[in-house]
């Protein structure tokens, strides 16, 4: 398709169920112009354009995705942090224009050299912020309810439903523009009620409720006792914006599904290497494939649904490959049907891009104390899935707990006014999930307790899914392996290769999980203890202090400072001979902490390089800073932590 070379005809089963193809529209982003349909995001329309790489990581291409991908903001506000928009929840609007927020490469947005259309060209190197600048700030509005509940999947969604019929007033939010979540993927067993039908009935049943209010494109930040912080995009007459929410509830549903492990194995963040739910769900929805060869490496079944409806689409399946010694399932039965080439046993131990485009992806055969590497193959896209780990990151920030069970992070103990449903709570059928959404209502109101039963095909006829297969990297200068796909870049220590001096060596800066100044992922402390480099026994501690959202500590009644005529003794001379006392005020309200540094720009963060420090709290929005060469109205940016936060320089006070 003419400007779209990786969206599917329409005329198949994956040919987007949320775009409109009667309706083309054109945007830009840094300049250059972008295709796509109604009903696109800012993410789905670049991937369907041809645009797969975010930007490089020591050195190497870093695919762009639905859980990595630059911050945007509208080109006119480009400068004000606090307008900044996940391209992921952005919806796609005829003539917006949009810049990609943070530091791009030597050559510009889109660089200079070969593949330059197909990258967004940011460096994601030591010192650049990777946090979302929405997470430090103040709630916009507040919202009351008497039961909320995050995640739309059917277990959100029959929640909601009861709930609503009770007669409470219910907020659901989701993250998505739709609801459903992932269970067209896994699709039903048995007798059960089919996703095709059961999400149409729910989502038609909330229609009718008045008393049921649905955010989509609202993702939650952090969950507390008696509240959900979010953060939800708008689209509206005016153009995109977006606002933050305090939803506040003495009752909260956690539905927040599961996440998909990345397996751990040297370039298995390339462009072209792809999770199993993700490459489904720009498919279902959006249409969106890239490429159109593809290979397959699972530890679970439902992969092998998607390899045959790519087939029915026109994509060509390389191989179709598990680490499951002997697989069983009804998707594998059917696959054979299909033609498709199937092997077990094997696990990825490697990736690298070809040069003639697409890429190389060699496996090995393990068994036992067994391995042989298999011949090297190419294929467009490799789609990886190593399991599912239940989201608990929101049940962590709101005090609960977590254990290593069956290989897995699981939620332990209770906390008062909120219940865990779906995949979250560890359900796995449509069935158990449905119910298990009413169950958490009748839970969170002193109800009678609602059974629950989870529907399990016996291992004889349906494997169970292998742990997520994970590895060192091959070597220093090969591609880094990943623990997992989010904003951590945390790595697999590489094996040593003999030092030889080069002018061309890539800088190969460690990125382990004890090293990351970010918050981490459940799939980073998953991967980590499969490493041994986390002890099982240890795994709920780790969770409780790095695998949970920021919060904003509350603000403190902090007294204004009275503007100093000078500078401490130790800074004299430290911005310049022309340094002076500035006041300073930022956009919202906040706290300024004494030594927090200025930069003139983003790309900052280099201490030698600072313009300025802040010297104490001077009212709710400003301060007082020591600065070199300031200007009235001059913008610079105030990192603090891992933040970036811009200021604006008022009248100079000494």
């Amino acid at each position: 398709m003419k400007g779209q070379p990786n969206r599917l005809q329409d005329s198949g089963s994956l040919a987007g169920s949320q775009i409109d193809r009667n309706s083309p529209l054109q945007f830009t982003v840094d300049g250059r112009t972008i295709a796509g349909f109604a009903g696109d995001t800012v993410l789905s329309a670049l991937l369907a354009s041809g645009v797969d790489t975010a930007g490089t990581h020591n050195g190497f291409p870093l695919a762009l995705g639905e859980r990595f991908a630059p911050f945007i903001a509208p080109a006119a506000l480009a400068q004000e942090v606090g307008r900044a928009l996940p391209m992921q929840r952005t919806p796609a609007r005829d003539g917006e224009e949009f810049v990609t927020l943070g530091a791009h490469s030597a050559g510009g947005p889109f660089g200079l050299f070969g593949g330059a259309r197909t990258t967004l060209g940011h460096r994601y190197d030591a010192g650049i912020s990777r946090i979302a600048p929405w997470l430090d700030g103040e709630a916009d509005a507040v919202i009351e309810a008497e039961i909320a509940i995050v995640g739309g999947g059917v277990a959100g969604l029959s929640a909601a439903v009861a709930a609503g019929q009770s007669g409470s007033s219910v907020i659901l939010i989701e993250r998505r523009q739709s609801l459903g979540g992932d269970a067209r993927l896994f699709g039903s067993i048995e007798d059960e009620e089919p996703p095709d039908t059961i999400v149409p009935r729910l989502t038609t049943a909330l229609s009718h409720l008045d008393n049921v209010t649905v955010l989509t494109r609202t993702e939650a930040l952090s969950l507390g006792h008696g509240s959900v912080e979010a953060h939800q995009v708008l689209a509206g007459e005016d153009g995109i914006s977006s606002r933050r929410l305090r939803i506040t509830s003495p009752r909260i549903i956690l539905a927040s599904g599961a996440a998909e492990r990345l397996p751990v194995f040297s370039g298995n963040r390339l462009p072209g290497v792809v999770g199993l739910a993700e490459a489904f769900d720009l498919a279902d929805r959006f249409g969106v494939w890239l490429g159109r060869s593809s290979a397959f490496n699972t530890a679970t079944s439902p992969a092998y649904r998607l390899a045959m409806l790519a087939l029915d689409n026109g994509v060509s399946v390389a191989r179709m490959s598990d680490t499951r010694l002997g697989p069983q399932s009804r998707f594998i039965e059917y696959s054979k049907a299909y033609g498709v080439p199937l092997s077990s046993g094997l696990v990825p131990l490697g990736v690298n891009l070809h040069r003639q485009g697409g890429l190389e992806i060699t496996l090995s055969l393990q068994m036992e104390n067994y391995a042989r590497p298999e011949p090297t193959f190419t294929a467009g896209r490799f789609i990886v899935s190593g399991g599912w780990q239940p989201e608990l990151a929101l049940w962590l920030s709101a005090g609960g707990g977590a254990e290593w069970a069956d290989g897995r992070l699981v939620a332990t103990g209770s906390l008062p006014g909120i219940a865990l449903a779906g995949a979250a709570a560890g359900y796995r059928s449509l069935s158990g999930c449905a119910q298990s959404g009413a169950a958490a209502v009748a839970a969170v109101f002193g109800r009678s307790a609602v059974p629950v039963f989870d529907i399990e095909i016996d291992a004889l006829y349906e494997s169970p899914d292998a742990p997520a297969f994970v590895s060192r990297q091959e070597s220093e200068e090969a591609p880094g392996a990943y623990l997992d796909a989010g904003e951590s870049l945390a790595q697999s220590p590489a094996l040593p290769a003999p030092r030889r001096f080069s002018l061309f060596n890539r800088p190969r800066a460690e990125s382990s999980l004890a090293q990351s100044a970010h918050p981490v992922t459940l799939g980073d402390l998953a991967a980590s203890i499969a490493l041994g480099i986390v002890p099982e026994a240890e795994a709920g501690e780790v969770a409780r202090e790095r695998c949970i959202v920021p919060r904003l500590l509350p603000r403190a009644v902090v007294q204004a400072a009275s503007p100093a005529n000078g500078c401490p003794p130790h800074l004299h001379g430290r911005f310049g001979p022309s340094q002076a006392v500035w006041r300073l005020m930022a956009d919202d309200p906040r706290h300024f902490e004494a030594g927090n540094l200025l930069y003139s720009n983003t790309d900052g963060s280099d201490p030698l390089t600072a313009v300025g420090v802040i010297l104490g709290q001077d009212g709710e929005t400003g301060a007082t800073a020591l600065v070199g060469n300031g200007e009235a109205n001059a913008r610079l940016i105030l990192r603090d932590l891992s933040r970036q936060v811009p200021v604006r320089l008022v009248e100079k006070v000494g």
